[in-house]
């Protein structure tokens, strides 16, 4: 990117493109800078050689190849954040606009800026004339899980700075958000952008993939709108043999799947000859306990092929395919999607294709974690049922409503109830000490000390979370404290 200016005729840009005959010499210039104004953060020369090459090292030169200032930027883990963590304009340049030049070209490369200095001079500047903000509290807090404060105030740097003294001034933390268009939003269809987003960390699987979460202003349902990693590369989560030991066990038959059927034959929807199809079955659970408990022989769709191969072994009748693409001339008299909307890309297309194999007067229930309950906004990113980047959409009720009734448009609701999953507050909990617990199905190099205090902090932060586990287990239903939401919606009778 180049920029002309009136008053100092320069070029501004990545050196690389600017300068790349005096690589060197420009990267000792930088780094003596750096070290001789405590301001700024020190940098080995390697790690300014890695920012030349990244074009994260901006530069503003005249046409003869002089240079008048320069300015880092550091790139952040969440993809989406970039500190600009040394600008530095030489002293027959200053007063001609490089600086802002210079902060000009760099805001274009992240859709989240940030400055710490202790110039209050400079930081008036940035907030009146390039649109930056002070940050609170929380925004305090979110930039040093960024490391964006540990990366500043390295021991070197904070050594000077209290050598400094009362002169070094006060830290003022700013932020810049680059707008975004507005896009609609998969629930409510307004249009929205993601300047209410936030990131979120794997914590659950350990793959420290993060992703980011916009929550529509409308509706409330919060969809991803990036993600650092592809999943595939990081871990295939439910093919993973914790997740799928986890299927498989008596718990959760006794306090998952038997629930949901005692449920869907209260409502009338299930008897010894119904036809059902489990869309996203994982390896046949729910399957399984329909054929035992309710005499029902089910149909399973599951996209996973090492998770279907587990359910046919099982002697279930499951198709390994994607839903959206999967063929049949059957139609059936109950559909279940239990905890799979969060995970497509496009759920009403889902719903979609569901609503269209049911026979007439057939049933589609769904089941799927929800914003608005108590723990979602007491843990915040640490929210379990969150699950990033796994998780692409969490709808809340008013949004899962609206897209049911654009799905299934000859449907009416004929039940719809908050869930509780036992554990939702306690897993939520243990996970905010995640770097330091052993990982059921990730190796980790943890040390016995760093083991046991996480084991321990962990273990005590579930322990407090358990009068919250009673409380929501006995009020959800009457009090918005459930996480998640099951609605069943009956087409007519003349398809």
């Amino acid at each position: 990117m180049t920029h002309q200016s009136t008053a100092a005729p320069l070029a501004v840009g990545p050196a690389r493109g600017l300068m790349p005959e005096g690589r060197a010499e420009l990267l000792w210039t930088v780094q003596r800078t750096l070290r001789a104004h405590t301001s700024l953060a020190p940098r080995t020369f390697e790690e300014l050689g890695l920012a030349y090459d990244q074009d994260r090292l901006l530069v503003a030169v005249t046409e003869r190849g002089d240079l008048g200032g320069w300015l880092l930027c550091v790139r952040h883990a969440d993809g989406v954040t970039q500190e600009l963590a040394g600008l530095y304009v030489r002293p027959g340049f200053r007063g001609s606009g490089t600086a802002r030049l210079l902060i000009a070209a760099a805001l274009p490369g992240a859709r989240t800026s940030l400055v710490l200095t202790t110039r209050q001079r400079f930081a008036r500047h940035l907030v009146r004339h390039a649109g930056f903000r002070r940050c609170g509290p929380r925004d305090l807090v979110s930039a040093q899980w960024r490391g964006m404060l540990a990366d500043r105030l390295r021991p070197a740097r904070l050594g000077a700075l209290i050598s400094a003294g009362p002169a070094a001034g006060r830290p003022a933390l700013l932020r810049h958000d680059r707008p975004a268009e507005s896009e609609p939003c998969p629930g409510c269809l307004r249009p929205v952008h993601d300047g209410r987003a936030f990131t979120a960390r794997d914590a659950a699987f350990g793959t420290g993939a993060s992703s980011r979460y916009a929550a529509c202003p409308h509706c409330g349902h919060l969809r991803q709108v990036s993600t650092g990693t592809d999943v595939q590369d990081v871990l295939c989560e439910p093919a993973s043999p914790f997740t799928a030991g986890a299927m498989d066990s008596a718990t959760v038959e006794r306090l998952v799947y038997r629930p949901r059927a005692r449920w869907l034959a209260r409502h009338g929807v299930l008897s010894p000859g119904s036809r059902v199809l489990d869309v996203g079955c994982g390896t046949g659970g729910f399957l399984a306990h329909l054929a035992v408990r309710h005499g029902v022989r089910g149909t399973g769709v599951e996209a996973d092929p090492v998770l279907a191969a587990r359910a046919r072994a099982r002697g279930l009748a499951v198709h390994q395919a994607d839903f959206t693409r999967f063929e049949t001339d059957l139609r059936y008299d109950v559909v279940t999607l239990f905890h799979l909307l969060e995970h497509c890309p496009d759920p009403e297309a889902v719903l979609w294709r569901a609503s269209s194999l049911l026979a007439p007067s057939g049933a589609l229930c769904v089941e799927v974690p929800v914003v608005g309950g108590l723990a979602g906004r007491l843990y915040g990113a640490h929210w379990f049922p969150l699950l990033p980047p796994f998780h692409r959409h969490i709808p809340s009720r008013a949004s899962l409503a609206e897209t049911l009734r654009r799905a299934c448009p000859d449907g009416r609701v004929d039940a719809s109830r908050p869930i509780y999953l036992p554990g939702e507050y306690a897993v939520s909990a243990a996970l905010l000490f995640e770097p330091l617990l052993p990982h059921p199905h990730q190796r980790r190099r943890l040390g016995p000390a760093a083991a046991a205090v996480g084991s321990v902090a962990a273990l005590t932060a579930a322990g407090l979370s358990l009068p919250l586990e009673a409380a929501s287990a006995v009020l959800h239903r009457v009090v918005p404290l459930a996480g998640h939401h099951r609605m069943l919606v009956r087409t007519a009778g003349d398809r």
